[in-house]
């Protein structure tokens, strides 16, 4: 029950048997960047308690390293060059971020460091991209806490909503996911088979396969 702007993840360093912790509230894509910004804090025999990942223009200068071997690991700059078709005149928007964020199975933070770091956008256009992303989470946080409020009002529901077709495709990636939506399409694969290849029941397969259509 820690909000993420608390803390997304911790590393305690010990010669042996040293620990990572992450945040469970946070989305399966930002798990993987704090759980590869962690490692880097032990394989630098450090622990630290980490909120401020993504920034790169933090005072802490371990932290900004950190963020910058994430960021490599998990979208090489390699990749990033051969973009040339989403990234022709430096022109970046909503779009294409969220396209390049499925491609790699990364946070559009992590996509919008990304092209900081590389010279594809200046520094005020990342603050207005990450001011508005902020406020688009801050809405659907406020939206889920009202659905809570109205479920325990109505049926005395006390959990939080899960989404499992969602959690399904961001925890598969877009390719996989796609493959699996176009195999079902054309008759290759039942609901069944897709079942057991993502590990979910059959009932959460409609809602999986909205997610991928969006994308």
């Amino acid at each position: 029950n820690v909000d993420i702007e608390c803390a997304r993840g911790i590393s305690i360093f010990y010669n042996e048997y040293p620990i990572i912790g992450i945040n469970e509230n946070d989305s399966y894509s930002a798990k993987s960047f704090t759980i590869i910004h962690e490692l880097v804090h032990i394989l630098k025999r450090s622990s630290n308690f980490c909120n401020d990942t993504y920034n790169s223009f933090s005072y802490n200068s371990e932290e900004v390293f950190c963020n910058a071997v994430a960021g490599e690991v998990l979208v090489p700059i390699e990749y990033l060059l051969k973009e040339n078709s989403l990234l022709y005149k430096n022109y970046i928007d909503d779009n294409i971020i969220s396209i390049l964020s499925n491609k790699y199975c990364v946070s559009k933070e992590v996509i919008l460091r990304r092209l900081l770091d590389n010279n594809y956008i200046h520094k005020p256009d990342y603050d207005e991209f990450i001011l508005k992303f902020k406020v688009e989470v801050e809405k659907e946080k406020a939206q889920q806490r009202l659905d809570i409020e109205i479920k325990k009002e109505k049926y005395g529901y006390s959990g939080i909503p899960r989404n499992i077709g969602r959690e399904t495709y961001d925890k598969n990636g877009l390719t996989f996911s796609n493959l699996l939506y176009d195999g079902y399409a054309n008759e290759l694969f039942s609901k069944k088979d897709i079942a057991g290849y993502l590990g979910i029941k059959q009932k959460h397969i409609v809602n999986f396969f909205k997610e991928v259509s969006k994308y």
